[in-house]
C-alpha cells in the first residue's frame, strides 16, 4: 500500500495502539499526495481515532494560522547584512594573495571575519524564509472583480472523492466517503460507524439503492443516504455566479496553492485551483486566511481510475430487502453538521 520507501507502511484496518497512531500521523501531512488506497485507509483510521483526528485539526489550525500573518516588508537590515556579506567576499577575493602570507595574527582576525559574514549570510537566509511565509500570505486579490468560468470548462471526466468525519450525539465518531461522477451524477456514498453500522447507498437523482452492508439489507429509494453535492455541480454553479447568489471573493492561498474563492448565500466558500476544479470547500470564512474545511479529504480523480464496480446497483448475493438502520446525522443526532444545503 506504501508506495514511498521512506515511511513505514500504513497498519492494517482495525489496528489500534500509540505505534499505529503514530506511523498514521506520519502520513497526514501528506493526504493530498497519497494514493486513493492510503487516503481510504488514513479516513478509515480517522472516523475510529479521536486522537488521530485532533492532530489533523491542530495541523491544520497551525496552516491557517500561518496563513494569517500579516504581509510585512523585508526590515532595513536585511540589506545592510547583504552588503556588508558582499563586501566581505569581495575583500576576501581581491587580497586573497596576500591572505596566503598574512601572519598568524592577521590569519585569526580575518578567519573571525570569514566567520562574521557566514553569520550573516545563515540570518539572511532565515529573515528570507520568514519574509516568504508572510509574503505567501498576503491578503486575497481580486475580491469583487469580474470573475466569469471558462465558457469550455467541464469537470465530466472526473471523479470527486472526498471524506468527511462526524460525531454522533452519543459520542460516537462516524466516517462518510463519497465518490460522485462528475460526467453522469452517478455517486456511491458509504457511512460507516466503528462496529456498528456500514451502509452504502449507490445511484443518482432518480434512482438510488442501499445496502445495510452488515446485516445484508437491501433497500430501493435510499436517497437519504446520499449527499447534497449541488456545490461542486458545474451548471449550479454557472447559474449562481450569472444570478450573483455566488459571489467571487478573489484569490487565496489553500494548503500551500493559490485558488479562487466563491462564497455561496448561505456562507460557504468553494475553492476552485487555478485551473477551475475544485479543492474544497470552507465554513466560517469571515476573512483572509479564515475558515474550516468541510472535508478532511477531497480529491479528483480521472474517471478511469475508479472501477465500474463502484457504480454496480445490483443487489447483492445474500441479501434481502427491508429497511435500513437510522442515519446517524438525523435530526438531533448530529452534531457536527455534515451535508451543506444550497
Amino acid at each position: 500500500m506504501n508506495n514511498d520507501t521512506t515511511l513505514p507502511p500504513l497498519p492494517e484496518t482495525g489496528d489500534s495502539g500509540p505505534q499505529v497512531c503514530a506511523v498514521v500521523q506520519l502520513y497526514l501531512a501528506l493526504l493530498d499526495d497519497l494514493s486513493l488506497e492510503q487516503v481510504q485507509a488514513i479516513s478509515r483510521h480517522l472516523a475510529a481515532c479521536t486522537q488521530c483526528m485532533q492532530e489533523l485539526q491542530r495541523m491544520r489550525s497551525t496552516t491557517r494560522l500561518l496563513a494569517s500573518l500579516p504581509a510585512s516588508e523585508p526590515s532595513p537590515h536585511v540589506d545592510q547584512a547583504i552588503l556588508a556579506a558582499l563586501t566581505l567576499h569581495q575583500e576576501e577575493q581581491i587580497h586573497s594573495q596576500v591572505r596566503l602570507f598574512a601572519p598568524p595574527r592577521r590569519m585569526k582576525r580575518q578567519a573571525r571575519l570569514r566567520l562574521i559574514a557566514q553569520l550573516a549570510a545563515a540570518a539572511v537566509l532565515v529573515l528570507a524564509v520568514l519574509t516568504g511565509i508572510h509574503f505567501f500570505s498576503l491578503p486575497p486579490s481580486g475580491a469583487g472583480s469580474q470573475f466569469a468560468l471558462p465558457a469550455n470548462l467541464s469537470w465530466s471526466g472526473y471523479v470527486l472523492y472526498h471524506s468527511r468525519t462526524g460525531i454522533a450525539a452519543d459520542s460516537t465518531p462516524y466516517r462518510i466517503d463519497t465518490y460522485h461522477d462528475l460526467g453522469t451524477g452517478r455517486m456511491h456514498v458509504e457511512t460507516v460507524m466503528d462496529d456498528t453500522l456500514d451502509v452504502v447507498a449507490v445511484g443518482d437523482e432518480h434512482t438510488m439503492l442501499g445496502k445495510d452492508m452488515m446485516h445484508h439489507v437491501a433497500q430501493w429509494g435510499a436517497t437519504a443516504w446520499s449527499v447534497d453535492d449541488s456545490v461542486v455541480d458545474l451548471a449550479h454553479l454557472r447559474h449562481a455566479l450569472q444570478t450573483r447568489s455566488a459571489v467571487y471573493l478573489g484569490t487565496g492561498r489553500f494548503q500551500g496553492q493559490e485558488v479562487y474563492r466563491i462564497r455561496y448565500h448561505n456562507g460557504l466558500v468553494l475553492l476552485l485551483d487555478m485551473q477551475y476544479k475544485p479543492v474544497n470547500l470552507l465554513r466560517g470564512v469571515d476573512g483572509p486566511a479564515t475558515g474550516e474545511p468541510i472535508y478532511d479529504v477531497f480529491k479528483l480523480m480521472p474517471v478511469s481510475q475508479v472501477p465500474a464496480s463502484m457504480w454496480d446497483m445490483r443487489i447483492p448475493v445474500g441479501f434481502h430487502m427491508g429497511t435500513l438502520p437510522q442515519k446517524p446525522w438525523c435530526g438531533s443526532a448530529l452534531i457536527t453538521p455534515v451535508e451543506p444545503a444550497l
